[in-house]
């Protein structure tokens, strides 16, 4: 962090963004020892038997601003992307433009993706977040582009997490606790998304709606029947199907 805040300073950046990527580091903070995020969960009582959602708070962690520096530069990215519901509003503004043609049968299907944030390989996801970058900030300096590149590495990389005492390193996937990673995720989706339209014709003719809020997917077929539905909608992959690792729709309703 301290090594992107120099780049930043030598690249002419203000003095307030300097500042704030090392602002979690140990020697801002007067300790000797950055903080370590405290790992905990959250039961999930509508589960049987009750499970729990895992949580890292990362936003005192010395990568932080980093996380947020990165989540910044991906807002305007994630704003133009066709399929990403940015929540109920948003939600309720696309359906009330949907037209359904009464003759034909209506399916409304949802889905979750599983274990999204985790099956989402890093490096991978950063080569293309990468691109996103290059695609959008056309503008963008070489110095610019590297601050965002090392920003992108060390928010996702060697995340730090305390247990009972013990610390432990989030080897592969996204940080649930760091900022940009429901940025991240919704690139990640919308990629596979745009691909998935355009290598299967059926979707163009079946698929009324579409839509997915970070995990939750929504969508309205055109189908003979239910399992005609779904089959439509598995068609919705966000990793490469020869992949063991690939994260695919759940049947869900």
């Amino acid at each position: 962090m301290e090594s992107i805040s120099e780049l930043a300073s030598d690249a002419g950046y203000t003095e307030q963004l300097v500042e704030f990527l090392i602002s979690k580091c140990p020697a801002a903070i007067g300790k000797k020892e950055p903080a370590v995020p405290q790992f905990y969960g959250i039961p999930k009582i509508h589960k049987a038997p009750v499970k729990f959602r895992p949580i890292v708070p990362c936003h005192s962690s010395v990568q932080a601003p980093a996380g947020k520096y990165v989540s910044k530069k991906l807002k305007p990215i994630v704003e133009r992307c066709k399929y990403v519901i940015k929540g109920t509003k948003h939600l309720a503004q696309l359906l009330s433009k949907t037209e359904l043609d009464p003759s034909r049968k209506v399916w409304i299907v949802s889905g979750d993706i599983e274990a999204f944030y985790p099956n989402i390989p890093l490096q991978e996801a950063i080569d293309l977040m990468m691109v996103f970058f290059d695609n959008h900030y056309r503008n963008a300096t070489p110095e610019d582009r590297e601050i965002f590149r090392r920003c992108l590495v060390i928010a996702n990389s060697h995340v730090i997490m305390d247990f009972q005492g013990k610390c432990y390193e989030q080897l592969d996937g996204l940080a649930m606790g760091q900022a940009p990673s429901p940025d991240i995720a919704n690139l990640w989706g919308a990629y596979f998304e745009e691909h998935a339209y355009d290598n299967n014709a059926d979707l163009h003719t079946s698929v009324v709606f579409y839509g997915r809020y970070i995990d939750d997917c929504l969508g309205i077929v055109y189908a003979n029947s239910k399992e005609e539905a779904l089959s439509i909608m598995q068609k919705f992959r966000f990793d490469d199907p020869g992949k063991t690792r690939n994260t695919s729709l759940i049947k869900r309703s």
